[in-house]
């Protein structure tokens, strides 16, 4: 068996907040949640310190919080579709009857596969 890791260190800082929660809806998460997401990334400001100087501030339109914790829940909704693509395809290794080519979890993935090809 071939196993392929990989990691995407900037993966959280890509998610488009838009896209994720058209995902969110069409996943059946509530309104009410909805907005109070929608509210809590669309009035992010951020500012940076630098020794003892505090920086201008500015606004942030896309990624999910480093170390948050409902930043993985979030990032796997947003890669699910990806998951299901890959579920669907018939390639991968099978054990007990069922065929498994790849674990999922946040902006971690394994690919397993019979072959290198």
């Amino acid at each position: 068996m071939y196993v392929t890791f990989l990691d995407a260190p900037q993966a959280f800082d890509r998610v488009n907040h838009t896209v994720l929660l058209r995902k969110l809806l069409s996943a059946g998460v509530p309104m009410y949640l909805l907005r109070l997401i929608a509210f809590w990334y669309c009035n992010q400001f951020y500012h940076v310190r630098w020794g003892n100087a505090l920086l201008v501030g500015f606004t942030v339109s896309n990624g999910v919080r480093q170390g948050g914790v409902l930043s993985p829940l979030f990032f796997n909704f947003y890669m699910n579709e990806l998951s299901v693509r890959l579920n669907s395809a018939p390639i991968g290794s099978c054990f007990a009857g069922i065929v498994i080519n790849h674990l999922m979890y946040a902006d971690d993935l394994v690919v397993f596969a019979p072959s290198a090809n």
